[in-house]
């Protein structure tokens, strides 16, 4: 994956404390020049497309999106499991309630415990996905 604006722009204001998405901002390539078009980001400086092609380079940006694709996953099997983390459902065991506490706790814990990476399909790897109990 070669290191885009995009990526490199959402990287930039995460290195300064934001999270912005699409909605933020838009860029355009005309004639191999990169602008970025609308800025729609309170509190930070609309970056230069060829400052952040010279700061960040590709792995930095590849490390950054496996890191993403992790939150993404981590976030909608962490969804998927919110009811059985409701007070009020009934488990079959307190083994088992205590196994769906800690198989939530080892997804939170994933972005800090895991060196995700992308692979030559930019694909998620080396990341040890913890098992859902049965």
């Amino acid at each position: 994956m070669s290191n885009n604006l995009y990526d490199s722009v959402r990287k930039y204001a995460k290195d300064n404390g934001k999270i912005i998405d699409f909605n933020d901002f838009e860029c355009e390539c005309i004639g191999g020049v990169y602008n970025i078009r609308v800025w729609n980001v309170d509190g930070l400086e609309k970056p230069d497309p060829n400052t952040l092609f010279s700061t960040y380079s590709d792995n930095d940006i590849n490390k950054f999106i496996a890191e993403d694709l992790l939150r993404i996953k981590r976030n909608k099997l962490l969804t998927q499991s919110d009811f059985k983390a409701m007070p009020d459902y009934i488990h079959s065991s307190e083994e088992v309630k205590q196994a769906w506490v800690t198989y939530r706790q080892e997804l939170r814990d994933l972005p800090s415990s895991s060196v995700p990476q992308l692979d030559t399909n930019d694909e998620l790897t080396n990341v040890t996905w913890p098992t859902p109990p049965s």
